[in-house]
């Protein structure tokens, strides 16, 4: 079976940090990375910060554009 990412690289998603200090925000999807175990994982970037961090699937949901 081939392990498929859900999300590109440049695409925004939302992301639900697991230590709760930022809660949710969006980022960009800077890398995809191989799984750990049965999570595959991305590398992203939030907003202006100096350094991107390595998020496991499950943390990430898809940005829903709101209609005007």
């Amino acid at each position: 079976m081939v392990d498929t990412h859900l999300y590109s690289v440049g695409e925004t998603v939302i992301c639900e940090l697991l230590n709760g200090v930022n809660g949710a925000q969006s980022c960009s999807i800077t890398k995809r990375l191989p799984p750990l175990g049965t999570q595959l994982q991305y590398r992203v970037k939030i907003g202006d910060e100096k350094f991107e961090r390595v998020v496991q699937e499950g943390q990430l949901s898809p940005l829903v554009a709101v209609a005007v």
